[in-house]
């Protein structure tokens, strides 16, 4: 349902094939993009590996890769960690249907994402580390669960930048309690990941640091702190003006793209952990230090200037499955009404949000769709640029050439990010024009959501030859 035109979807697509363009090697930087590219922290060995199938197994492997991913990460946490306890079943079926598993505004549910794979490495890092710190395993079976903490760490690292994030935060307060070895392993990998991958591994790693730099010195303030200021203090400085205007759709926002409501809405279940820690109902001082750092991690990105590490509520989604293991005594208590609130929260959202954002979706690539075919028609070798920078990633997966700020860490046409947007994803006027006078798109894909000067563009000798919704297309004179 909601595998339909996601920016994020294409992009990957773009990658795969720009793979394939180098016969399967690892370029070093986006070949059809015009202006100066690295890949940012894109992790492209995910992509190298996908870029060996068809591209019709990849359609359908698309839509079924987060279940399955999902249902492995259920079984690893069963399986290694709890099998000495009973209800292994219900365990299974209350990790795998936790409502925030289905929630429309997560990543992994749209089309190819690394996502996923991050959470089923960084939950075998912490159930590898768990067996490992059990004294009463032989030396074998020790050496056996190290090297998985290990390899888990250089997937994790090869993979995902957000589980990686919460592997670092993790090895932070694991220091702080004394315990070296999840940084130890965490060093080990990296040096490793250098040293095969050699200059893509340097760049992804330097890459990488400059884009957290980058978000948060300037781009959260002109993106997400600008759809929402605060996750505390908003919702009650808007919702008065809110309801009063019968803004329906900002009053869906502020529940849905709040990170602490979202915790109460869609993971309630997560806030038992304190409780456990404070009964000293987890005695394993890896799942002990992971949910410190997960708690902690909620709440250094709930506040503004830690929001450029993600999401807050996506940090306390990755301890939800060692919640519900350790707590499972609790929880059977009131199943019938936690397994009657989860099948309720996945009805909701799959047949309400997931439908009306679906039916938004299909009306979206409706457009986009019409908008390819003029292209393909008119121009035989399209060069695109757009001044909104989530439209144009639809078009990326075709095999035309680009104009577009592919990571925030990297300068186009002497311009940062700040001096492109003031408010993410739009380029501004002044910006545009500068891009156009400096590589001469012969495609450009105008949102009029965003203001810039018509007069100026067809003074550029731009031909207005199609509008749809809200873009108007440009064609270059010949």
């Amino acid at each position: 349902m909601l595998n339909k035109s996601p920016s994020d979807h294409n992009a990957h697509i773009f990658i795969i094939k720009e793979i394939q363009k180098k016969n399967y090697e690892l370029p070093s930087r986006p070949i059809s993009i015009i202006n100066k590219s690295s890949w940012g922290g894109y992790p492209i060995i995910y992509h190298y590996l996908i870029s060996k199938f068809s591209s019709k197994f990849n359609k359908y492997f698309s839509l079924v890769q987060s279940p399955i991913l999902t249902i492995m990460i259920c079984a690893i946490i069963v399986h290694l960690i709890g099998p000495e306890i009973n209800s292994k079943e219900i365990i299974f079926f209350l990790i795998l249907f936790s409502p925030f598993n289905f929630d429309i505004n997560n990543a992994k549910n749209y089309g190819f994402s690394c996502r996923a794979i991050g959470q089923l490495f960084l939950m075998l890092f912490i159930v590898s580390l768990f067996k490992f710190i059990h004294t009463n395993y032989f030396i074998d079976d020790n050496l056996v669960y190290f090297s998985l903490a290990f390899f888990s760490a250089m997937g994790i690292i090869m993979f995902n930048v957000f589980a990686l994030q919460a592997l670092l935060i993790f090895c932070f307060i694991s220091l702080l309690y004394g315990s070296w070895i999840p940084l130890i392993i965490l060093i080990l990998a990296l040096l490793t990941f250098i040293i095969l991958f050699g200059e893509y591994g340097k760049q992804y790693i330097i890459s990488t640091l400059r884009y957290w730099n980058a978000y948060r010195k300037y781009f959260a303030k002109i993106s997400i702190l600008k759809l929402y200021p605060s996750f505390w203090l908003t919702p009650f400085i808007e919702i008065k003006s809110v309801i009063q205007s019968r803004n329906y759709k900002r009053i869906y926002n502020l529940i849905t793209h709040n990170s602490v409501i979202n915790v109460f809405l869609f993971n309630p279940i997560v806030l038992l952990m304190p409780y456990l820690l404070y009964q000293n109902d987890i005695v394993n001082n890896v799942v002990y230090h992971f949910s410190i750092a997960m708690f902690f991690a909620f709440f250094v990105t709930s506040i503004k200037p830690g929001r450029f590490w993600g999401e807050p509520h996506r940090y306390l989604e990755l301890l939800t499955p060692f919640v519900i293991v350790f707590g499972f005594n609790y929880i059977e208590k009131i199943d019938y009404y936690f397994i009657g609130y989860m099948i309720l929260a996945n009805l909701v959202q799959i047949y309400f949000f997931t439908k009306q954002i679906s039916i938004r979706l299909e009306k979206n690539e409706k457009c986009l769709k019409n908008i390819l075919n003029i292209i393909v028609k008119k121009i035989k070798r399209p060069v695109v640029l757009s001044n909104n920078s989530h439209t144009i990633r639809y078009f990326m997966s075709q095999n035309w050439r680009f104009i577009v700020p592919w990571s925030i860490d990297e300068k186009i046409s002497g311009m940062w990010a700040n001096e492109l947007y003031t408010r993410f994803p739009f380029i501004d006027n002044k910006p545009l024009l500068k891009i156009i006078d400096e590589f001469h798109p012969n495609v450009l894909i105008l949102s009029n959501l965003n203001h810039y000067k018509k007069s100026e563009i067809l003074k550029r000798k731009y031909i207005l030859q199609h509008k749809e919704d809200e873009f108007q297309i440009f064609i270059a004179k010949t």
